[in-house]
C-alpha cells in the first residue's frame, strides 16, 4: 500500500475492540529500554546480512507480488502455510532456532512486526491466549521515515521444539506518525495486529482473514514472508507492504522440508514467476514418507465397508515451470492390500488435463516398462494402470 492510498482510507477504518490485548502487553526482542533503539525506532543490535543475501531475491518476489497487484489467489489458499510449523528433523540438535531479516517494504505505513509462538496442535483462539507477542521491528519503515534496510537482521532469541508454531504479526501504523525509539503508539489503525494465523484476523470470511504469503527458498534455506497492512478486503491486496525472510536452523526442522531438500505442498516455492527455464519440485506428501488410499469396491450398494478392498500407499511428485504449468508428474503407486472379491482395475485420472497435451507417458512395474492406455473422458485424460490387478 502507497502513501497516496491513505488519504481515501483514513476516514473509513473499522475499530475492532473484542480483545483486551494492550501496547503495554508487548515485550521487545532487543530489549524494553529505549536506548536500545533508534530515534527512528531500529534495534541497535541489528546487523547487517546485505551482501551474503542473494542479489536475486526482491526480483524474485515482486515477479510473484507485484506492487499494487491482486495478489494470486493460489498463494493465500487454506492449504498453503502462512507460519512455520516446526517438526522432528533437528538433524540431532535439541531445539532449532531463527533469524528475521528484512528485505523491504511498500507500505505508507510505518508498522510493526512482532512474532509469537504457539503448540502446534493447540493454536490460539484469540489474541489472550498468545503467551508473548514479542516485538522484532519497532519500526519496519526505511528512509526517512525510518531507518531500516535490505539485509537487517536479528536472531530471535528463541528456541524452537517438534510440535511448536513460529508465527508473525504486523501492527499497521504501530510506531505510527509521531513515534519514537521503541514506543508502540498504539494497536494501529483497526485497533488489532494483523496475525500470520490467519484465524486470530478480524475479517468476516476466512479468504479475507488471510494477511500473508510464506515463500520457500529451498537454495538459499530461507523462507520469505509478505504481509498487507490493509483491513481486507480494502487496499490494494498486493501483499508486499512487508517483506522479510526467515532463516531456521536446521532447515529440516521447517515441517514441509524434506531430509533431501526438496519440499512437499506446504509452502510456494519462490521463483522468478515468468521465467520458463525455472522449475520448480513439489512432492506429495513428501519425499520420504507415504500417502494411503482405501477403496471400497461396492460403495454404497453393500458389502462389509471395510475398505480394504484396494489399498494404496502412494507419492505424487510434480515438476513445474516457473508459471506453475506441470512439464512432468509422477505417480508412485505400491498395492498394499487386496482384499476384494472382484477382480478391480485401476486408473488415474487428470482432471483439466486433454490426452493431446500429453506428450509422452512411461508405466512400469516392479522397474519393468509395460503397456498402458491413455483414454479420454469427457475431454479429460484417463491412465490405464491396470484392468485387473488381480491378474497384474
Amino acid at each position: 500500500m502507497r502513501t497516496g492510498k491513505l488519504i481515501a482510507l483514513s476516514g473509513c477504518c473499522l475499530s475492532f475492540s473484542a480483545s483486551a490485548l494492550m501496547t503495554s502487553d508487548f515485550t521487545f526482542e532487543s530489549g524494553s529500554d529505549s536506548s536500545n533503539y533508534s530515534a527512528k525506532g531500529k534495534p541497535v543490535n541489528t546487523y547487517s546480512v546485505a551482501e551474503t543475501l542473494p542479489q536475486d531475491v526482491l526480483s524474485n518476489v515482486y515477479s510473484m507480488l507485484p506492487e499494487g497487484t491482486l495478489v494470486n489467489s493460489a498463494f493465500i489458499a487454506p492449504e498453503r502455510y502462512s507460519s512455520i510449523d516446526i517438526d522432528e528433523e533437528l538433524n540431532g540438535a535439541e531445539f532449532a532456532t531463527a533469524k528475521v531479516t528484512f528485505l523491504n517494504e511498500g507500505a505508507g505505513y510505518r508498522n510493526t512486526l512482532g512474532y509469537f509462538v504457539f503448540d502446534t496442535n493447540n493454536p490460539p483462539i484469540n489474541k489472550d491466549e498468545i503467551a508473548a507477542h514479542v516485538i522484532i521491528f519497532p519500526n519496519t519503515s526505511k528512509a526517512p521515515d525510518g531507518e531500516m534496510e535490505e539485509g537487517d537482521t536479528i536472531d530471535l532469541n528463541v528456541q524452537l521444539t517438534a510440535g511448536q508454531t513460529l508465527a508473525f504479526f504486523i501492527i499497521p501504523n504501530g510506531w505510527g506518525w509521531s513515534g519514537s525509539y521503541n514506543n508502540i503508539a498504539s494497536l494501529g489503525s483497526w485497533g488489532t495486529p494483523f496475525y500470520s494465523y490467519s484465524n486470530l484476523n478480524p475479517e468476516s470470511t476466512s479468504e479475507n482473514r488471510r494477511h500473508n504469503v510464506a515463500f520457500i527458498d529451498t537454495q538459499n534455506e530461507f523462507l520469505v514472508l509478505g504481509f498487507e497492512d490493509i483491513y481486507r478486503p480494502d487496499g490494494d491486496n498486493d501483499f508486499n507492504d512487508l517483506l522479510f525472510t526467515v532463516e531456521v536452523s536446521p532447515f529440516t526442522a521447517i515441517d514441509g522440508v524434506n531430509t533431501d531438500g526438496s519440499t512437499d505442498s506446504k509452502y510456494e516455492p519462490l521463483v522468478q514467476e515468468n521465467n520458463p527455464e525455472v522449475t520448480v519440485t513439489s512432492v506429495y506428501p513428501s519425499s520420504d514418507t507415504y500417502a494411503t488410499m482405501a477403496f471400497e469396491d461396492r460403495w454404497p450398494l453393500m458389502g462389509d465397508y471395510d475398505f480394504n478392498d484396494v489399498v494404496w500407499r502412494y507419492r505424487v511428485t510434480e515438476l513445474l515451470n516457473g508459471q506453475r504449468e506441470i512439464k512432468n508428474i509422477t505417480f508412485d503407486y505400491t498395492l498394499q492390500a487386496m482384499g476384494a472379491g472382484f477382480s478391480n482395475g485401476f486408473a488415474v485420472h487428470l482432471p483439466n488435463v486433454n490426452p493431446a497435451n500429453i506428450a509422452s507417458t512411461v508405466l512400469t512395474r516392479n522397474g519393468e516398462p509395460v503397456t498402458h492406455q491413455v483414454v479420454q473422458s469427457g475431454g479429460e485424460a484417463v491412465l490405464v494402470v491396470s484392468e485387473n490387478l488381480r491378474k497384474d
